[in-house]
């Protein structure tokens, strides 16, 4: 049936370790993946998870083209731009110190398919943003909408950027027939891309 958001469904990765807190790297949202442990008294920090993860002191990556802060590599692109399958975001590097800081988790992936419409409302919003801190986060995360009528009036948001200086931004994507009334706000707008593929999950289905 149809689906309507009025409020905001956030699946953003989590904040690592910045100097309170237990001694982690950030979680990753649901379908995303952790930031790196901090470095602590000598102990190397850790990588940060994921296909695309920032390695010791380097940004997660999802949809970006690799290259960090002082030539530290970040991760490489990684997922289709159709999302499927549905991947979220990596998870940034960890920073040595006594203690350092923990890499921020990637954003989550959320998938939301209907038979009719999906419509986003004046103060609807889904987010899906990597996690801080310092300069080391995740990459945010990934949103797919599936529906023959998918609306919005202009002030419904689908937010996957990134925070400046930190993770890449994920991706957006829209499948839908009739786009007449496909009227939101993408952050970034980069990170859109719409079109007519109206199956919900892969075929066949993945397996290990």
């Amino acid at each position: 049936g149809d689906v309507l958001i009025q409020g905001t469904i956030n699946v953003s990765g989590g904040d690592g370790f910045v100097g309170s807190g237990p001694l982690v790297g950030g979680r990753g949202g649901p379908g995303g993946f952790d930031g790196g442990m901090p470095g602590i008294a000598g102990s190397e920090p850790g990588p940060g998870k994921g296909p695309g993860a920032g390695a010791v002191g380097g940004k997660g990556v999802y949809n970006l083209p690799p290259g960090g802060p002082n030539g530290v590599p970040d991760g490489k692109p990684y997922g289709s731009p159709l999302l499927v399958p549905l991947l979220g975001g990596s998870g940034g590097g960890g920073i040595p110190g006594n203690p350092g800081h923990g890499g921020g988790g990637g954003g989550g992936a959320i998938l939301i398919a209907s038979s009719t419409r999906i419509q986003i409302g004046d103060t609807g919003a889904i987010v899906s943003i990597g996690g801080q801190p310092y300069q080391y986060g995740g990459s945010s995360g990934a949103i797919r909408l599936v529906a023959p009528i998918i609306s919005g009036n202009g002030s419904g948001r689908l937010d996957v950027g990134a925070v400046s200086g930190q993770g890449s931004a994920g991706r957006i994507r829209i499948d839908t027939i009739d786009r007449r009334e496909l009227n939101l706000e993408y952050r970034p707008i980069a990170a859109l891309s719409v079109g007519g593929f109206m199956r919900v999950f892969p075929e066949p289905t993945p397996r290990l």
